[in-house]
């Protein structure tokens, strides 16, 4: 029995990662909460997913406790940038329920800005008895769940310009600027900045220092640790 202003929705929507590393593979989770009952062939929608490392449509192996509710498997559309959950024969979506769902792709080898994943639901609710006492009941049921933003961001693998400080083992610039050591190992000690709030530099991040021409080395590549 429902209250006459029930509205189907989402009562928890949140979505993670496990790496922002470009060309990497990245393990997204859902962890989602309805307060409607959804029953077999219906559907739970995330979009946003585009310019993931992905090709073409794929069926990818779904994780977590509750995979098999769907299957165990999520229809994953590079081009729309949408995952697909159906609900599995015999299987129900329970209400007040918090899935959490894993299925892995491939990050984009181009950096790109942060995105926002919505998530939506349609499907049928399913009724244990189409009669009860005597009176037909108007069942199934459909549910529709309208897109909403989920918290949470990802695919977060925008290159930015970092501000640094450098110092030498050997001198202190601009003190010694003409002072000359030929040969002698330096050790340069970089001191990093990051220049926003949402910018981050995860382990495995790689730091490019350009300008050393007059080195011997002309560039280094870093590694986050």
């Amino acid at each position: 029995v429902r209250s006459t202003n029930f509205a189907p929705r989402f009562s928890s929507k949140r979505v993670s990662e496990s790496t922002t590393l470009q060309g990497e593979v990245n393990e997204i989770t859902l962890d989602v909460t309805t307060n409607s009952v959804m029953g077999p062939g219906a559907t739970i929608t995330a979009s946003g997913f585009a310019n993931s490392g992905e090709t073409g449509t794929l069926i990818l192996e779904l994780e977590g406790s509750d995979a098999h509710v769907f299957g165990n498997e999520i229809q994953f559309d590079s081009t729309s940038g949408k995952a697909v959950l159906h609900v599995a024969p015999h299987q129900i979506v329970i209400p007040d329920h918090s899935f959490v769902l894993r299925f892995k792709v491939k990050n984009g080898l181009h950096a790109q800005k942060s995105r926002r994943i919505q998530i939506e639901a349609f499907g049928a609710v399913p009724c244990a008895h189409e009669v009860v006492g005597g009176i037909a009941l108007s069942c199934p049921e459909s549910v529709t769940i309208a897109p909403a933003p989920m918290d949470g961001l990802i695919f977060s693998s925008e290159t930015f310009v970092i501000v640094a400080s450098v110092t030498s083992s050997l001198c202190s610039y601009p003190q010694c600027k003409h002072s000359f050591f030929y040969g002698a190992e330096n050790r340069i000690s970089v001191n990093v900045t990051v220049p926003a709030a949402e910018a981050a530099l995860h382990a495995g991040s790689r730091l490019s220092i350009h300008g050393l021409q007059a080195s011997a080395s002309a560039s280094v590549d870093a590694t986050v640790s």
